[in-house]
């Protein structure tokens, strides 16, 4: 329960971090894709908008905290005290959380945020879900991992 709390702590601090200050009608952090278009669109991009800079941040945000859970929550530990078949379960949702993107090392915050701006643009239908499971589909379309033959 202390690594969920603490799980929970990060990923609302790392998202507030990157946000900027100016407030903001809607709370993307509980919003869809309907909203999360306003500010990650190419009209915004172009112009440098603070529109912009919220749709990196809020990527950014998202990523940061997905990779924060995958590491250091599910991934077990060696010193961990979990039951044997807990920690296969983990080991198990650890390999299939790390295999659902592979993001390139070199890539930029802005070329995330474009990233999900394409994916919203040629995804109409699906802006009425989870703004922060579409920035995931984005990215698993984007950068696809290496299939392994097993």
């Amino acid at each position: 329960m202390t690594k969920l709390l603490s799980c929970l702590f990060v990923a609302a601090a790392i998202s507030t971090v990157y946000l900027p200050i100016a407030s903001r009608a809607d709370d993307l952090t509980t919003g869809t894709g309907n909203e999360l278009i306003t500010e990650c669109n190419q009209n915004n991009y172009a112009e440098h908008t603070e529109a912009w800079t919220y749709c990196m941040g809020y990527v950014d945000g998202v990523i940061s905290g997905f990779n924060y859970v995958k590491k250091d929550i599910v991934k077990p530990q060696p010193n961990d005290n979990y039951p044997a078949t807990t920690r296969v379960v983990l080991g198990e949702l650890y390999v299939a959380l790390k295999s659902l993107y592979c993001k390139p090392d070199n890539s930029t915050r802005a070329q995330g945020a474009l990233v999900v701006s394409k994916y919203l643009s040629d995804n109409p239908s699906e802006l009425n879900q989870s703004a922060r499971s579409l920035v995931i589909d984005a990215f698993m379309q984007a950068w696809p991992c290496p299939k392994t033959g097993k």
